[in-house]
């Protein structure tokens, strides 16, 4: 769902650091620092080290509520198959009428102009779960879920680009109105995409256009 870990491997690295310059400021001791009245400097660094730490852990958006919302996730016709089944293959029927109920989601709401949408909050618009959804967007699409509502992010954004001059927006205005979580996210998405800027991009298009 486009979560990562990096947040933490951020926050570890700073404890590392902590505990490092500690373990130096205490072997040189209070008095190596008071003669050139050098007190402040490990006062300042452990300010910024520790203000790192708190920023890093508030930085992380995946909290206890989303693990809480993702475990109470509703289900959807367990009787029938099991989530865990890895083998488990929709019947046409059923993969027919989940798919035109995602398809309309995506195209009709455009549900991944949300910033923080997640697979569980589909499954629960779709009234299965999120083993399912995740197994109907491998099948049906061979992507992620997080690779699926970027590429309808991108083509959303691509739309908005191409608007008239005089109604143009910034580029964070189109990341936000696309739902990309961030500007830089929308940068990143569309270089990989297209592999220019979304501002070349745009330019690019009215060149041909001229």
């Amino acid at each position: 769902e486009g979560r990562d870990l990096m947040w933490t491997r951020r926050l570890f690295l700073t404890f590392v650091v902590v505990a490092v310059f500690s373990i130096i400021a205490n072997v040189l001791g209070r008095t190596f620092f008071l003669p050139f009245d050098m007190i402040v400097v490990p006062s300042v660094v452990f300010s910024v080290l520790l203000f790192a730490v708190g920023y890093s852990s508030y930085d992380q958006r995946f909290t206890v509520h989303n693990l809480h919302s993702d475990s109470n996730a509703p289900t959807f016709e367990e009787d029938l198959f099991d989530e865990n089944d890895v083998e488990f293959v929709y019947t046409t029927p059923q993969l027919i009428e989940l798919k035109r109920k995602f398809q309309s989601l995506l195209e009709d709401e455009k549900i991944f102009t949300r910033k923080d949408l997640r697979a569980v909050d589909v499954s629960k618009l779709l009234n299965t779960n999120r083993t399912y959804v995740s197994r109907l967007i491998n099948q049906e699409y061979g992507k992620t879920f997080s690779e699926l509502i970027n590429h309808f992010r991108f083509e959303e954004a691509k739309r908005i680009l191409l608007l008239s001059e005089n109604s143009f927006p910034g580029m964070a205005e189109i990341a936000n109105r696309a739902g990309f979580p961030s500007e830089s996210s929308f940068y990143r998405v569309f270089k990989k995409e297209t592999g220019m800027s979304p501002g070349d991009w745009r330019k690019s298009k009215n060149v041909a256009k001229n």
